[in-house]
C-alpha cells in the first residue's frame, strides 16, 4: 500500500484506509505481514502492527492509526512512503513541525499535559506528541489519527 504523509496529515487518509472501517475492508490493503498484539488472532487483536505503524480496532472498526517510532519511518514490506513531507527528519522538533504547519495554513491546537508533554492537535483528527528531550528541545515521538471527539 502506498501512503503520501502529507496528505494523511491534511486529509486524514493513509492510503485508502481511513477510520470507521472495518477490519475486513481494511486487510486486503495489507496484505503480508501483519503483527497481531499479545499473540491473538486477526479477528480478536485490538491492535494490527504493520511496519512502523498501528491500527487500533474497537469492536472491528478502526478507530486510530499510530505511529510511536517515528525516527524509524520509511518504506517496509507492506507499506510504502510516496511522500514523506517532515518525516524526512530523523528528529523533528517542534518548531520545525509549526513552520511546516503554518506553510500550510494549517490551523492547530496546542497544549502541554502534567507530565511535559506537548499535544498538538488538528481539527481533522491527526495530532502529534512532542516531549522534552534534551536541552528542553521538544521533539515528536508519537502521530496519529484517532476520531474527533
Amino acid at each position: 500500500m502506498e501512503v503520501d504523509l502529507k496528505s494523511f496529515v491534511l486529509g486524514g487518509k493513509f492510503g485508502n484506509i481511513d477510520l470507521g472501517l472495518q477490519k475486513k475492508q481494511i486487510e486486503p490493503s495489507l496484505v503480508g505481514k501483519i503483527i497481531w498484539l499479545n499473540n491473538e488472532t486477526k479477528e480478536n487483536s485490538r491492535i494490527w502492527k504493520v511496519d512502523s505503524f498501528e491500527f487500533h480496532f474497537e469492536d472491528q472498526l478502526l478507530i486510530g492509526i499510530i505511529n510511536d517510532h517515528v525516527s524509524e519511518i520509511s518504506s517496509r514490506d507492506l507499506i510504502s512512503i510516496k511522500e514523506k513531507w517532515v518525516f524526512e527528519e530523523k528528529n523533528i522538533t517542534m518548531d520545525t513541525l509549526q513552520n511546516n504547519l503554518t506553510k500550510l495554513s494549517v490551523d492547530y491546537q496546542k497544549t502541554e499535559d502534567k507530565l511535559g508533554l506537548i499535544h498538538i492537535r488538528l481539527d481533522n483528527g491527526i495530532y502529534f506528541t512532542l516531549e522534552s528531550l534534551k536541552n528542553d528541545e521538544y521533539e515528536l515521538v508519537v502521530f496519529g489519527k484517532t476520531k474527533v471527539q
